[in-house]
């Protein structure tokens, strides 16, 4: 038998943290860990709003809380899978990072009342104990062009952009939003949203620990440049 033992004060203590001091939307991944008693103990504590990377997520979440909002994060999604989530689901926020997936979110939505999110490659961040920029992002001649589209074909945009996981180096998030400012310039678009992404590091036995006001600051400073 497994046995799984939750603390749930201990996660909504960590989830009142972020929405207390992250300069920003706070948003749970939950492909985390999509247990009930894990998602409810952070609504709880005060998320409202999720990145989800599946139907199954999506109806997760707005089945069970009227107030909540989610945003389809995955980069590859059928057109029935997006069609269905934005439908019955009310998804509006849907990320990008091919030409072939911005055509597929336009057709089966109708193109009205979207946000587009290009997900931008980064390059790896030193210190980072899983790097993510290989498996998905356009770069950023790619992501440019994609800003292009998307705000021509009626859409609000905006970046994303995942340094990758346990980063252990809080300057990679403003290396990451200094990408971004250059994009965007390129692109001559006004972003609606920049999502930071993940990689915030845990604290494990036996590994140096960074606090997180450290990266809270870097991505302030980061969105100020």
């Amino acid at each position: 038998y497994t046995v799984y033992c939750l603390r749930p004060h201990i996660l909504a203590r960590r989830a009142r943290a972020f929405l207390t001091q992250f300069p920003g939307e706070v948003l749970y991944a939950v492909k985390c860990n999509p247990h009930p008693l894990v998602v409810d103990a952070l609504y709880q504590a005060g998320i409202r709003r999720f990145d989800t990377a599946s139907l199954p997520e999506i109806a997760q979440i707005a089945e069970t809380y009227a107030d909540a909002e989610t945003y389809f994060m995955h980069p590859v999604k059928g057109r029935a899978v997006i069609r269905t989530a934005y439908q019955v689901y009310g998804v509006r926020h849907f990320v990008v990072d091919h030409e072939n997936e911005l055509t597929k979110v336009l057709e089966a939505t109708g193109g009205r009342n979207l946000v587009i999110m290009v997900r931008l490659t980064t390059p790896p961040a030193e210190g980072t104990l899983y790097h993510l920029s290989a498996k998905f992002g356009a770069e950023p001649a790619a992501a440019v062009e994609l800003l292009r589209q998307a705000a021509k074909a009626g859409c609000d945009v905006g970046l994303a952009f995942h340094v990758g996981s346990q980063c252990l180096t809080p300057g990679a998030y403003g290396e990451a939003l200094a990408l971004c400012g250059k994009v965007l310039a390129e692109a001559g678009v006004n972003p609606s949203c920049i999502d930071v992404g993940g990689g915030f590091p845990g604290h494990y036995v036996a590994m140096d620990f960074t606090p997180l006001g450290d990266y809270f600051t870097a991505i302030r400073q980061g969105l100020k440049a």
